[in-house]
């Protein structure tokens, strides 16, 4: 199931929903959805043995792709220029917290369907 859609719009729903202002909603999904997409670095790899593994052995390619990403949605996210570019407006630190963190928090998902799929496999 592809669920890229779900997270967008209920981060953008909810944020709507507490009067947050389109533009900064907008920058909030991106947020959730950058950082998801960052996260697959680590759920892409052969599975690990615990968590720790997880976060080891990066390939230094690997390691510049994670960090790029990230240096620039924070740009794209917190510099006022920037985020007008795209459309957004930098939401509070707070909301870049909780949106961040939504987008992490995604890894545990991927990881499941890839434990899943290996077990079905079995």
């Amino acid at each position: 199931m592809e669920w890229s859609p779900l997270l967008n719009s209920r981060i953008t729903g909810a944020a709507l929903a507490r009067g947050i202002a389109t533009e900064e909603a907008r920058a909030m999904a991106f947020l959730a959805l950058a950082t998801a997409n960052a996260v697959l670095i680590f759920a892409s790899r052969p599975l690990p043995p615990g968590w720790q593994g997880m976060f080891t052995g990066l390939s230094p390619l690997a390691v510049w792709v994670l960090v790029g990403t990230l240096a620039a949605v924070a740009a794209i996210t917190t510099v006022p220029p920037a985020a007008a570019a795209f459309g957004f407006a930098p939401p509070s630190l707070a909301n870049w917290l909780i949106s961040a963190a939504a987008g992490a928090a995604s890894l545990v998902l991927f990881i499941a369907a890839k434990v899943a799929v290996v077990s079905r496999k079995k």
